[in-house]
């Protein structure tokens, strides 16, 4: 009898296992998770690739911005070592090249906008904070300061700064922004006790952050604020026992896509960025999320959790 090959390790729950979609740069094809592993599909939904090794547990993929190379994670035992973890890879368009870049997780990689650096969610300081690696896994190192569970970044458009949520002792969740070096720090948010910011995203001029505000009663409402800092104000404010989530701007900056279940189950919507105009663009009997724009702004792809059958995806015209 043939032996059984053993599965692939699994992570633990409330690690961060489905990545927001990633399109390529000529808007033709997004990767987008499903099950364990990360899919590469056409504007039509088709499947064309899949991304990683089929022995590991690959989520987080993230094309680069001059669409030459794509970044993902996996959750896997390295060679030499008796358990599981994670890792960020680097490979070619096409799969070729490809190379473990960090064992310090990895999670959530985004490319700069020059595509010379990555940032991602780092263990090296066991606090899960924000680093930074060349694509070649040169100059690895902790850029954000005095802070922990810091899953989800964003970069300035003009490639100098990290936007980034993070949980310090003494104020909870906040929004930062750090310096690709390392070297400046500075809050974005302030707020009360007990208010959580997350989930910042860059405006396309890099005049504004629009990140997600959970009140203490656990409704969540979409906020703007300047990118220098500032009083936040609130796009899509609360609703009580209702979450507005995913924020994702249109590459002109004109709209902001999201997911919201005010109407029930969670459903992509976009909106203007003031906030007025809410569109509703899925109607499924599926919870949707994570929506993210085609470059050219014409399509939008997003997740889907399907109760009692596999999770999936789906692309709806913007």
């Amino acid at each position: 009898m043939s032996p059984v090959a053993a599965p692939a390790p699994s992570p633990a729950a409330f690690q961060p296992t489905r990545g927001r979609p990633s399109w390529t740069s000529d808007s033709t094809k997004v990767a987008v998770e499903v099950d364990r592993g990360v899919l590469v599909v056409d504007r039509g939904g088709q499947v064309v690739d899949h991304l990683g090794p089929s022995d590991s547990w690959v989520s987080n993929a993230a094309f680069s911005p001059d669409g030459s190379k794509v970044a993902y994670c996996t959750y896997t035992t390295p060679p030499g070592q008796s358990l599981p973890s994670w890792g960020l890879h680097v490979a070619d368009v096409g799969g070729t090249n490809d190379r473990v870049l960090t064992w310090h997780l990895g999670w959530q990689p985004a490319w700069s906008p020059d595509a010379r650096q990555l940032t991602f969610t780092s263990d090296a300081q066991n606090d899960f904070t924000t680093a930074v690696i060349d694509p070649d896994g040169g100059n690895e190192h902790i850029i954000s300061k005095n802070g922990a569970f810091e899953i989800r970044h964003s970069w300035n458009p003009n490639g100098q700064e990290v936007a980034y949520e993070s949980a310090h002792s003494e104020d909870g969740f906040g929004i930062y922004a750090v310096d690709k070096t390392g070297t400046t720090q500075r809050e974005i948010t302030t707020h009360d006790d007990f208010v959580t910011d997350q989930n910042p995203t860059w405006s396309p001029d890099g005049k504004q952050i629009v990140f997600e505000r959970t009140s203490p009663e656990g409704d969540t409402a979409l906020f703007l604020v300047d990118a220098q800092g500032g009083s936040a104000k609130a796009i899509l404010g609360y609703q009580k026992g209702y979450h507005q989530l995913d924020p994702s701007w249109s590459p002109d900056g004109q709209s902001i896509a999201f997911a919201s279940d005010v109407h029930g189950s969670m459903d992509i919507y976009t909106m203007h960025a003031d906030g007025s105009g809410m569109k509703q663009i899925t109607d499924a009997h599926t919870q949707e999320y994570n929506p993210a724009w085609s470059p050219d702004g014409k399509s939008i792809a997003y997740l889907t959790l399907n109760e009692g059958a596999p999770d999936g995806y789906g692309i709806a015209q913007a």
